[in-house]
């Protein structure tokens, strides 16, 4: 009796473990920072993502870590597993890549627009004015791209969306490419530059709306939009508390 019992119960320690490590759940955020949506120093995630998966977590007892990954290897990682989230997703970024549907998307999470930040004198110039644009490594221009493909437009790389705009307001580049609420918190937060450079809104942009994606854990996305129905009006304060 004493050993059937002690078999029980070894077994039921394993099914434990199992069942914890089931529960485990790795989210790819991009990695650079990109306030106010999110921070990473020294590995560590802060900023309105954080916030929202740390709740997602908490409501579906998920064990959450976060992975910062290049941009270009974010397909590669969720299709492998490694990820199960990645985020700030959305389903044309990864248009090429899921000809095939290998990933599903969340519901709309924020809404943005991505544009070219410029100098003021430049706001109302159009589009042949624009010969060189920088943007972050591994952003796609879209409203661009027969330019660029032409050779009409040449694409600066930085590392860093300061860098970035600092390159923009010295000169050295026409434009940025970039989310244009996130532009803004940078130049008045980080740059102290805050009237430094405007959106061109007469060229082109894109608005739309940030998602999750997985290709392996669809289960946790049914969950994922669940919470943003059961938690909606907790993300909207997330959101106002982040000026998103």
């Amino acid at each position: 009796m004493h050993i059937k019992k002690w078999l029980f119960t070894l077994a039921g320690s394993f099914l434990l473990c199992n069942t914890l490590q089931a529960q485990n759940l790795v989210v790819g955020v991009q990695n650079f920072t990109y306030n106010p949506l999110h921070s990473i120093q020294n590995d560590q995630l802060t900023g309105f993502s954080r916030e929202l998966f740390d709740e997602f977590a908490k409501a579906n007892d998920y064990k959450i870590s976060y992975q910062p990954t290049d941009i270009e290897n974010i397909s590669g990682e969720l299709t492998s597993g490694q990820l199960d989230f990645a985020y700030p997703e959305n389903p044309d970024w990864l248009a090429k890549e899921n000809q095939a549907n290998t990933f599903q998307f969340s519901k709309p999470i924020v809404s943005f627009t991505d544009g070219l930040l410029v100098k003021p004198d430049n706001a109302n110039k159009p589009l042949d004015a624009i010969k060189t644009i920088g943007a972050l490594k591994g952003f796609t221009l879209t409203g661009y791209l027969d330019e660029i493909n032409s050779g009409k437009i040449k694409v600066i790389t930085a590392d860093s969306i300061d860098d970035l705009l600092q390159r923009v307001i010295d000169g050295q580049i026409d434009a940025a490419y970039v989310n244009v609420a996130v532009a803004d918190y940078h130049l008045e937060n980080f740059l102290q530059q805050p009237n430094a450079l405007v959106f061109a809104n007469n060229l082109p942009n894109v608005k739309d709306d940030y998602t999750v994606a997985t290709a392996k854990n669809p289960q946790a996305i049914a969950q994922f939009n669940q919470f943003l129905d059961s938690h909606a009006e907790w993300v909207d304060n997330l959101k106002q508390k982040y000026e998103l």
